[in-house]
This record gives structure tokens, C-alpha cells and sequence, in this order.
């Protein structure tokens, strides 16, 4: 018998119906965050399915994906749906942003990828912060409410160092998914009740690492927040109009830096001390 997982993102809901009970784990540790038993309207529907020599994934009668192993469905599926789920997206405006709260206080950081907000996010999450997303947030065209897509942190070897420090005890089978050198971390192993389902965004940094350099900040003006914004929208159903709508919005009900520094901790110390004032 399949089971149904109903996965929420940005005001509606994707199911995917799989009757391999491995396979339903892997996606319900995925998407365990995400997942919800009714509420938003489904706009997406996935059917897992298997002959004798392959697996298929199936989308609103449309074969989309066949592989020799679930692995490879699971990995397919996994993308597809968020970017689908972006892409259906109505109600919000999605930015390509890491979503955390310190209090009633949400924070966006806004990076491109391989810019190292990843590791920034978990970091915080282990100094105390609250989790909505590391990779992309939703702001409500209505309230101007912040939701996050909370998926696992996917953090290079590089970054190591985060849970090393934070939960020196973790093994290999710990994390959801480790894969091409980066490792799949569930945020509340770094700090447990980490989840934040929304926040209001009161502070907007857009973090730039760089090895060994001291901690600079420069605040922006309203301009420039809407500058630094308008690249980092993902939401292609919505005119370039209602995207700057919503970024115009954002910046004025924001105080926005753009931060250099060489270490997280840095960050975390600062971050505290302005959220604190």
C-alpha cells in the first residue's frame, strides 16, 4: 500500500505516494521538517513506482525519471520537488536566502551559493538561533511573513569544523545523506527545538567569508537593499514588478549590513549584540 507525504513550502503543498517502505523513510527524514497533514492546496502530486528491471517517478501521469535504483529516484525527486513547488509559488516571493530568528526577530542571509551562508546558518543554530532554511525563504505578498523551506543544512568537508564543534559524537549514519563530499545535517542534531516555522524580517545581512579577514560591516541604505535583493529572487511565476514590490517592502522594514569576516563566531558575537540592543 503506498504511503502519502504531503510536503509544504511558500502557501501549497506537493504529495509524493511511494509503497517502498525504505524509501519512504529516506524522503520522510528529508522532508520531515516540511511535512504536514493538510492545511495548503496541493498544486503537485509524485507516484513512486517499480517494474521488474527499473524505478519510475511518475508526476500528474507524466514519467519523469527512471533509474536502476531508488538512490537515484530519491535524489531526482528530492530537487525537483522544491524547484516545482518555487515554481508554483503564488502567494510569497521566494528568495534564494538562509532564514533564521533570534527571538521574534527573523534574519535573512543572503548569498549566492558556495559563499559559506550554509555553514553560517548552523553555526548560529548552534549559538542559539532559531532555523527556517538555509537555501531559500519564502516573504508573504500579503503580511510580509517569512517561512523557510526547512530541508537538512548541506555542508562541505570544509565546514567540518561546525559539527565537530557542536556535536563532536556524531557518526557517518547520523546525518540524512552524505554525498559527493558534502554531508546532508539535520539542524536540530546541532541544537534540538531549533525549528522556526515563521518569522518577521527584522535584519538582513548579506555575508561575504573570507579566510582569516576581521570582521567589517557596512549598513545599507534602503537603495541598496533593494539592489542586493532583487538578484536573489527564484519565483518565476511573478513579474519583475511584484518581485521589486516585495523587495521595496522588505528593505524598508529591515536594517541591512553587508558583512565581511573569517569566522562564524565573530558573526554570532555581533549578531547577538545588535538583536540584544
Amino acid at each position: 500500500m503506498d504511503i502519502i507525504l504531503r510536503v509544504e513550502f511558500g502557501g501549497q503543498a506537493a504529495v509524493i505516494e511511494c509503497a517502498d517502505i525504505d524509501l519512504n523513510l529516506a524522503l520522510t527524514r528529508y522532508f520531515r521538517h516540511c511535512l504536514v497533514h493538510n492545511g495548503a492546496p496541493v498544486v503537485l502530486a509524485y507516484h513512486i513506482k517499480t517494474t521488474a528491471t527499473e524505478w519510475q517517478l511518475w508526476s500528474h501521469e507524466q514519467l519523469l525519471h527512471t533509474a536502476p535504483e531508488p538512490f537515484y529516484i530519491y535524489m531526482y525527486l528530492t530537487r525537483n520537488l522544491v524547484a516545482q513547488l518555487v515554481r508554483y509559488c503564488q502567494q510569497a516571493v521566494v528568495f534564494h536566502a538562509a532564514g533564521l530568528a533570534w527571538g521574534e526577530k527573523g534574519i535573512m542571509l543572503g548569498a549566492p551559493s558556495e559563499s559559506g551562508k550554509s555553514t553560517l546558518s548552523a553555526w548560529l543554530i548552534g549559538r542559539g538561533f532559531d532555523f527556517l532554511a538555509d537555501d531559500m525563504v519564502a516573504i508573504s505578498r500579503s503580511t510580509g511573513e517569512m517561512t523557510g523551506l526547512t530541508c537538512p543544512v548541506v555542508l562541505r568537508k570544509e565546514s567540518e569544523f561546525v559539527w565537530q564543534y557542536w556535536r563532536p559524537d556524531l557518526a557517518d549514519e547520523d546525518f540524512v545523506n552524505i554525498f559527493d563530499g558534502a554531508v546532508w545535517l539535520d539542524p536540530t542534531l546541532l541544537r534540538p527545538n531549533c525549528i522556526r516555522k515563521t518569522a518577521m524580517p527584522r535584519l538582513l545581512i548579506f555575508p561575504h567569508y573570507l579566510k582569516a579577514e576581521p570582521l567589517t560591516t557596512q549598513t545599507l541604505s534602503t537603495a541598496q537593499t533593494v539592489f542586493q535583493l532583487m538578484p536573489r529572487i527564484i519565483t518565476a511565476t511573478h513579474s519583475a514588478e511584484q518581485g521589486l514590490t516585495v523587495a521595496k517592502r522588505l528593505a524598508r522594514q529591515v536594517t541591512a549590513y553587508r558583512v565581511t569576516y573569517g569566522d562564524a563566531e565573530a558573526v554570532a558575537d555581533w549578531l547577538e549584540q545588535i538583536l540584544n540592543h
